[in-house]
């Protein structure tokens, strides 16, 4: 059950030579079988992207191979030098409630020990020191809103990784009371179910980006002055991102679900969970430098790796999870940024120093806090599968599996279902209710652009009969 159905032709295609008839060289016998081909004097280079070369590789992939591979394959995608204030009317508004507990929610603001603890980042010298005083000034914040589906917890994980990808952010946010995925043992690396991750650098010439006029965050302008105190209205005439009923609906039913959730089985990679992340080197002795083409990106060694790190986080977690879009906040010394990804491209905040605009970077998160989860990237139609749907589901899939997948294929993946290690998920959709199996990490996983389509075996559900069907989900999941 591949999540990238085209890997196998990429890696074929990439095995053949290139076509063209040589000058020196005669060409072949004109035949309806071997018919000439025509002479390209700039033929398009094939490109060896990541989701087709890891696939097939005996070993995992090395993070300072990984880094910057990404970073080349990624460029280009990265639109940015967008206000920092501008970018939170626009991707994370106050959404309408009129209800006694949103405006109390709303009007908190942090304490003076978190606000101290922020800015003390900027002090420290390594990375340990700087999660640890992040974690400090992000911990309970904001105070949890009434509805459940929208708490967010901070984590420090800068000592931990996914024991599949390697992979290990610096902070992440999760909502731990209702995942998506429930789980026996809670992972602390859990991109299943990651919502947003912090990426930190004590450095501020690891930033991967540079902002196009180089000059300082000049704050919130003159038509800005009111912007922590910004009204509903304000924010919706410059969004489209405001929740629909559809929203509202889903949210309902994962707060008040009706039937005991299925729980998979705990599985575990190679990587032992409970170490960081392996170390990359990196020689930072030169300041940030725009590469030729891409001016907004930074081109040296440290850029570079930064901006494919913080690629391969989000495209693992946006692989893991049926996601259109993904928040994250990088930040590189005393300045932050925020960053919209989504399977086009990356829409990149310019730089602020958070030592002079702290309210900023606890405003996102404020703001984030109250988004539903459709706003928060989340695509409404799936939530966390019944634990009889999902039996059922199994029985399906398990008869199922010798006719998709051969002998061999199908008797390691019964093997998984015998043992309930694949994670499944409850899908409304067109023809539905369907139970659907939750993506697992693959090679291929590590980039958040280009990836539009999943071909699966999905159960659909009904009193009578489950008929499984393949390749049902041909929508931009």
């Amino acid at each position: 059950m591949s999540e990238n159905p085209e890997s196998q032709t990429h890696s074929q295609q990439a095995g053949l030579t290139s076509g063209g008839t040589h000058p020196e060289r005669p060409p072949n016998p004109a035949t309806p079988a071997n018919r000439p081909q025509e002479y390209d004097p700039n033929p398009t280079p094939r490109v060896a992207r990541l989701a087709a070369v890891h696939l097939w590789a005996m070993d995992h992939v090395e993070l300072d191979k990984l880094f910057p591979n990404m970073a080349h394959e990624t460029r280009g995608h990265y639109i940015g030098d967008v206000d920092p204030i501008k970018f939170m009317h626009k991707f994370l508004p106050w959404n309408i409630d009129d209800s006694s507990a949103f405006k109390k929610f709303k009007t908190q603001k942090p304490s003076k020990k978190q606000l101290t603890a922020l800015k003390s980042m900027a002090t420290k010298s390594g990375e340990s020191d700087m999660n640890r005083a992040c974690h400090a000034a992000l911990r309970g914040w904001p105070k949890a809103y009434r509805v459940l589906s929208r708490n967010i917890d901070f984590e420090d994980t800068h000592n931990h990784r996914d024991s599949f990808s390697g992979l290990g952010t610096d902070e992440a946010v999760y909502n731990r009371q209702k995942p998506w995925i429930p789980r026996k043992t809670m992972i602390k690396v859990d991109f299943a179910n990651m919502l947003s991750f912090l990426e930190l650098k004590p450095d501020h010439r690891r930033d991967a980006f540079i902002d196009s006029d180089r000059k300082p965050y000049p704050g919130p302008g003159p038509q800005d002055a009111d912007w922590e105190k910004a009204g509903v209205v304000y924010d919706h005439e410059r969004s489209d991102t405001a929740p629909d009923a559809a929203d509202y609906s889903a949210e309902q039913a994962v707060d008040a679900p009706d039937t005991k959730a299925f729980v998979a089985e705990d599985d575990h990679g190679e990587h032992p969970a409970n170490s960081p992340e392996d170390r990359v080197e990196v020689k930072v002795d030169s300041d940030p430098s725009p590469s030729a083409r891409y001016p907004f990106e930074n081109d040296t060694e440290g850029g570079r790796k930064t901006r494919g790190q913080i690629a391969s986080y989000a495209g693992v977690i946006m692989a893991m999870q049926f996601r259109s879009h993904l928040f994250s906040v990088l930040i590189c010394g005393k300045y932050a940024r925020f960053i919209r990804w989504d399977r086009s491209c990356a829409i990149v905040s310019r730089r602020f120093d958070y030592t002079l605009y702290p309210n900023i970077l606890f405003n996102f998160y404020h703001r984030f806090a109250q988004l539903t989860d459709t706003q928060r990237g989340l695509l409404p139609c799936f939530k966390t599968a019944s634990d009889t749907e999902a039996s059922a589901a199994l029985e399906a899939l398990a008869a199922y599996a010798g006719t998709a997948y051969g002998t061999i294929g199908g008797a390691k993946y019964k093997k998984r279902l015998n043992r309930k290690r694949i994670p499944l998920l409850h899908m409304d959709y067109k023809g539905g209710p369907y139970v659907v199996p939750a993506p697992t990490f693959n090679g291929g996983m590590f980039s958040p652009f280009g990836r539009v389509t999943r071909n699966r075996a999905v159960v659909q559900i009904t009193k009578k009969r489950r008929h499984v069907l393949q390749g049902l989900l041909a929508r931009a999941f």
